[in-house]
């Protein structure tokens, strides 16, 4: 009662009989005489000391309500189902649903996410992870992307040197892949975080 500042005597009165709420009420001036510590010691007692309270006092048991911590705010966001692999590239998809997660879950600046297949990524991005990712055409030599190559996406770390444009994996046993004049190639966008 305390957090909506309402005394329990006023929001229980109408469960209350009239003895009750004269001698909780202290009469007809509003102000209650003994009903505040007898509330506060029923909510702070364990439910067979409620019932025997009530029933000297003559009123019918109401359980107590369950306070549950406000829920976390979520956001919605596409997550295209295996458009992207971590491994051997597959054919792009435009398979998608929209998923909800906890904002706190989603990185900030996040356009969609990808659900990742394969194990090339490992240990950074595990196989069935879904990466957030920002579309924006350019990425820093190191930084794990989503990328086109003709009509293949793939999730892996982009080096650069000199003009030689390279696509690595995380886990050693594959190798790397090097981007070719006659290929075509684009960053899809860059990986935020994953989950």
């Amino acid at each position: 009662m305390d957090c909506l500042k309402v005394d329990a005597n006023f929001l229980y009165q109408d469960d209350m009989s009239d003895e009750m709420k004269r001698r909780a009420f202290g009469g007809t001036d509003g102000k209650y005489a003994w009903g505040a510590p007898i509330l506060n010691a029923y909510a702070s007692s364990i439910r067979p000391t409620q019932e025997a309270a009530c029933a000297v006092l003559g009123i019918s048991h109401v359980e107590p309500s369950v306070h549950y911590p406000p829920s976390e705010p979520t956001c919605d966001i596409l997550v295209y189902s295996f458009p992207a692999a971590a491994g051997i590239p597959l054919m792009a998809e435009d398979d998608y649903e929209r998923l909800e997660f906890p904002e706190s879950a989603v990185p900030s600046g996040a356009d969609f996410g990808i659900r990742i297949r394969g194990d090339s990524m490992q240990p950074t991005i595990d196989d069935e992870t879904i990466v957030f990712v920002r579309r924006q055409p350019d990425l820093q030599s190191g930084q794990i992307g989503i990328f086109m190559i003709d009509d293949e996406a793939v999730c892996k770390r982009l080096h650069k040197k000199g003009n030689t444009v390279s696509l690595k994996s995380d886990n050693h046993a594959y190798k790397d892949i090097v981007i070719q004049p006659y290929q075509r190639f684009y960053v899809v966008g860059k990986v935020l975080g994953y989950r």
